[in-house]
């Protein structure tokens, strides 16, 4: 879980006079931050994926009733 402490928070808990303190660990949390990012991005990649295939079968089911009442086609929108 990420803190969201301000850094001179942090300086004053670890006992640092200087920023240059805390920037030298700071890579540390770059590499949280990536790692987080690029799961978030797996997710909303999945969750784009689903919600298309989704779309995808609601207008074919949508198209399907439509040919049942002898309508024949539909954009890809779902309207005739």
């Amino acid at each position: 879980m990420k803190c969201t402490l301000t850094e001179r928070t942090v300086m004053g808990v670890m006992g640092w006079s200087s920023t240059a303190m805390a920037a030298k660990y700071q890579h540390v949390i770059d590499a949280v931050k990536r790692d987080v990012a690029s799961q978030v991005d797996g997710l909303l990649s999945e969750l784009s994926r689903r919600n298309q295939e989704e779309a995808q079968e609601g207008i074919e089911e949508e198209a399907a009733r439509y040919r049942g009442r002898g309508i024949r086609s539909l954009n890809a929108h779902g309207r005739r």
